[in-house]
């Protein structure tokens, strides 16, 4: 963590809250928000009907905050991704994708995204790839 700052907002959401205490005082806009969210908190899984599906998959830090603290906690840590990635993105870039991706959510009402339904998603080919490789995986181990 104390290497650079990508890490460091990923471990310390606690330290996040204390900071802003104005986050915890707010009786207005609050919801139940997933708190800790930053990029590395995404990713797919098979839900209870066995659909691959991708989106937030970590909600250990869930607590009730304005639901402005999730695009401020996930717009920091794209930027401090793409900083520590050396990515060649602008600040006006990364925004405009979050907003637009995070309006697209709020009037479509659904989220995660089921990745089986959607063979032209580009995250598809990637979990056909990973999806292969972890029942690879377990068959090895259950051979063991």
């Amino acid at each position: 963590m104390a290497d650079d700052l990508f890490p460091f907002i990923r471990a310390t959401f606690q330290r996040w809250r204390k900071e802003y205490k104005d986050l915890q005082d707010r009786d207005q806009d609050v919801v139940l928000a997933v708190g800790d969210l930053h990029i590395e908190n995404f990713g797919t899984w098979f839900d209870s009907r066995g659909q691959l599906v991708w989106g937030i998959n970590d909600f250990d830090e869930a607590c009730e905050l304005p639901f402005t603290n999730d695009l401020v906690r996930i717009a920091t840590s794209i930027l401090l991704a793409a900083e520590f990635k050396e990515a060649d993105v602008s600040q006006q870039g990364i925004f405009g994708a979050l907003m637009a991706g995070y309006t697209k959510g709020i009037r479509q009402g659904r989220a995660p995204i089921y990745l089986d339904d959607q063979d032209e998603h580009e995250l598809v080919p990637l979990v056909r790839a990973a999806r292969s490789s972890v029942e690879k995986f377990w068959e090895t181990r259950l051979r063991e």
